[in-house]
């Protein structure tokens, strides 16, 4: 349904492992510059009972269920670079999105 990078993979699994996280939740949001906000939380909160739960790897993965239309195929990258480190979406169903990355229209 969904893709992470590796680096990714180890950056989100070391902010579940360092604040006693169970899962990393994905969603999106309305608002933005496109119409859309990724948002991608550790939460303890039990999902929802027709969010996807995904498992990759050891990583607990919930894609909230009026998210999942809008993200799926979306690859979760960690990018690092000299204006600093972020997680990136590269998302194929997205006509448009901001410079920023964070923000994206349908």
């Amino acid at each position: 349904m969904i893709k992470i990078t590796s680096s990714a993979l180890c950056q989100i699994r070391n902010i579940l492992k360092r604040y006693s996280y169970n899962y990393i939740k994905f969603s999106v949001n309305g608002g933005g510059c496109n119409g859309f906000n990724y948002d991608l939380k550790p939460t303890n909160e039990e999902p929802n009972k027709n969010d996807e739960i995904i498992k990759i790897n050891d990583v607990n993965v919930v894609l909230c269920e009026y998210s999942v239309f809008h993200i799926i195929g979306t690859e979760i990258d960690w990018k690092e670079d000299i204006m600093g480190s972020s997680f990136v979406f590269n998302n194929p169903n997205a006509n448009s999105k901001c410079g920023c990355g964070n923000s994206f229209g349908i």
